[in-house]
């Protein structure tokens, strides 16, 4: 089914993608990964890749290639924006799977340090977009609102954290929303188009609505200058 746009397909490996040892190995020989954590460019954009399937912990492979990659690129002056991506979600309002704390825990700092302006998630049947926030050192579940601002947010200091669980399987529900989500909804599939102006700046979202029409229900944007 992904055959035709395969060359242009990134992923990430969740828990369904490694039920057995097969599985894995058939997703990762097929996109052509060694590791389940990697990065790549995209003309001023800088993506980063990262398992909530294996070992992520301060001590692992995989922490190690992440600060390195992210202090890397940080500094790259042909780089503008840092969008990480990973399975299980760090942050939510919802009522189904936990959140991922271990993971939260271990890379929310790091994607402060570094200003990464982007965490895409999913792992939750719905869809949620966080405030740029950062980590609370003093109580991982309450981070930081660093800009509360409802869609537009120029310079932020903080992560926006995007939910987006909705390609099609069975929906999932939100509770009420946090004091740290801009937006969230439920019982709705759809995509997130992220677009970047040829001038480098705004970067702008937009949560689209399966179906003919192609309805926005939510969109934001990051502006630096």
């Amino acid at each position: 089914m992904i055959e035709p746009i395969a060359e242009k397909t990134k992923i990430v490996l969740g828990n369904h993608e490694v039920d057995s040892s097969k599985l894995r190995k058939d997703y990762m020989n097929y996109f052509g990964l060694k590791e389940q954590y990697y990065s790549f460019n995209h003309k001023n954009i800088h993506f980063l890749a990262l398992s909530t399937e294996t070992d992520f912990d301060e001590d692992s492979e995989q922490y190690a290639f992440a600060k390195q990659d992210l202090e890397k690129y940080s500094k790259d002056p042909f780089i503008d924006w840092i969008i990480a991506f990973y399975h299980r979600q760090s942050y939510s309002s919802g009522s189904g799977p936990e959140e991922e704390k271990d993971f939260r825990e271990t890379y929310h700092p790091l994607f402060d340090k570094y200003k990464v302006d982007l965490a895409l998630q999913g792992h939750i049947h719905v869809y949620e977009r966080t405030y740029p926030i950062t980590f609370n050192d003093d109580d991982g579940d309450e981070p930081i609102v660093q800009d509360s601002n409802q869609s537009i947010y120029k310079n932020p200091k903080g992560t926006i954290f995007l939910t987006v669980g909705t390609a099609g399987a069975h929906d999932m529900q939100l509770s009420s929303l946090k004091d740290f989500s801009a937006e969230g909804m439920a019982g709705d599939f759809g995509i997130l188009n992220i677009e970047i102006e040829s001038d480098q700046t705004p970067l702008s979202g937009e949560f689209i609505k399966n179906g003919k029409k192609q309805k926005i229900l939510d969109e934001f944007q990051i502006i630096k200058k």
